[in-house]
């Protein structure tokens, strides 16, 4: 395993004791139309599909992943969403 992730860098969070998990932000709407949902979630999608992508280039990665491959879906996941 690659030592970072045994180091203790990385804290979980406890969500039952969040202190902002019942604000209420003003402006924030609840209640999305479609339109706006699916491009929120597409934009979710471009960001990891760029993590995935530079995580494979990683050289300690296993299993091996094609960087390439998650770019091409990344930038195909552009084109569609500049439609």
């Amino acid at each position: 395993m690659i030592p970072l992730f045994n180091s203790g860098s990385f804290n979980t969070v406890n969500s039952d004791a969040d202190v902002g998990a019942d604000i209420e932000v003003p402006g924030k709407r609840k209640e999305r139309d479609l339109s706006t949902a699916i491009v929120a979630n597409s934009r979710r999608v471009q960001e990891s599909l760029r993590v995935l992508e530079e995580l494979a280039k990683v050289p300690a990665k296993v299993p091996k992943l094609d960087s390439k491959k998650f770019e091409q879906a990344r930038f195909t996941l552009y084109t569609i969403d500049g439609i």
